[in-house]
């Protein structure tokens, strides 16, 4: 079923497209991801394109299944969102440009659901649109789940170490003025730590506006994009898991994209557009330059290290054999077993990790505090 890309790729559609993705690409990777603050969260779309598919399956027009949806809502919000995307409807919108007017609706489902209205396959672009909301979902619950136990231990102790630092350290401190000798060095740093603290703890809270202050000021500048993009996938630990969940994004959009029967060139600019990370939007943009020149997709990706070398060899089978499309279902499902294979990694891993850094904190204080103790009774039993 070929897509008549010329109506996607119009001048006037391209403006469009750019100021979309603009718009997109200014929300912070923690939104994009997670959806904090948005009133139709991955759950509620998950329920919402679920159910879409049902009732156009059993033989109701798209405005006939917004409606009944829209009755069986109880938030207000949710019920005002979707029946604009079916007033929409009735102005003579398509479903996708309803979608697009919405600040709801992401790109990726903007772009979904056009191609599958170009290619008479809405059920089916639905279906794979419930389906990445449910594993959204999914990654979501394994990464909470991966942090939540780390977190409260990390701030259990940092409210410990405070505590310990602005309390009993001045205790002793004032203890070790009365021995009238020399501390040890650590005990030193470990009493000046405590001491700054106690006359600057107010700047800590204004460090962090700051922060986030200047980080909502650069989080759209390219140098930043580029830096962080780069930065994130060398994090130990998480930067593998969010390459994962990154390629397994790419594959099913490219996975969609050739399926629909896309001439290549326009699947990798739309796929770009939907990435929202530097690191495959440039890989993407170039590579397109590639094809141009007379390269395959393979021989183009194997420039950037961000596609694995086993993506790029079956890249080259999916391109031999004519079944790209077949390869990125796969590849897709592979990505998303690994991802789910290292949260759980990583989860295991995190909680033995802080428990040691956390008590290594605690320790380094009591031995600081102790030592000059253990010197004194030392003196004292050889005098």
């Amino acid at each position: 079923m070929a897509i008549d890309l010329s109506k996607i790729q119009s001048k006037s559609n391209g403006e469009n497209v750019r100021r979309t993705v603009t718009k997109t690409d200014e929300q912070p990777f923690w939104k994009r991801d997670f959806t904090f603050g948005n009133i139709m969260t991955s759950s509620v779309k998950e329920a919402f394109y679920s159910e879409l598919v049902i009732l156009i399956t059993a033989g109701l027009d798209l405005k006939a299944s917004l409606d009944i949806i829209v009755r069986e809502q109880k938030s207000l919000k949710i019920k005002k969102i979707i029946s604009g995307v079916s007033e929409a409807l009735v102005r003579g919108a398509t479903f996708s440009e309803a979608l697009k007017i919405n600040s709801e609706f992401t790109v990726y489902e903007y772009f979904s659901i056009k191609i599958g209205e170009e290619s008479g396959r809405l059920p089916e672009v639905l279906e794979e649109l419930s389906r990445y909301y449910q594993k959204k979902m999914k990654q979501r619950k394994q990464m909470v789940n991966a942090f939540s136990y780390p977190l409260v231990i990390l701030a259990t102790a940092l409210a410990a170490v405070f505590f310990m630092m602005n309390f009993i350290v001045p205790l002793f401190a004032d203890a070790f003025l009365r021995f009238d000798s020399e501390l040890p060095q650590l005990t030193l740093m470990v009493i000046a730590l405590s001491e700054s603290l106690q006359k600057y703890w107010f700047l800590l809270p204004f460090f962090i506006i700051v922060l986030y202050t200047v980080y909502v000021m650069v989080h759209t500048k390219t140098w930043y994009r580029k830096g962080m993009s780069g930065l994130m996938f060398k994090i130990p630990l998480v930067g593998p898991l969010l390459l994962k969940i990154y390629l397994a994004r790419f594959c099913q959009a490219m996975a969609l994209m050739t399926g629909a029967r896309t001439p290549l060139v326009q699947a990798l600019e739309l796929v770009s557009q939907m990435m929202g990370l530097y690191s495959f939007e440039t890989a993407l943009t170039k590579i397109q330059e590639d094809i141009h020149r007379g390269k395959t997709l393979n021989e183009a990706m194997t420039k950037f290290a961000i596609f694995e070398p086993r993506l790029v060899a079956l890249v080259k089978v999916g391109e031999d054999t004519n079944n790209l499309d077949t390869v990125f279902k796969r590849l897709y499902d592979q990505y998303n077993e690994e991802s789910d294979h290292r949260t759980a990694m990583l989860s295991s891993m995190l909680e033995p990790l802080m428990i040691v850094l956390i008590g290594g904190l605690v320790a380094v204080i009591l031995i600081a505090m102790y030592l000059p103790m253990f010197r004194l009774s030392n003196t004292l039993m050889g005098s």
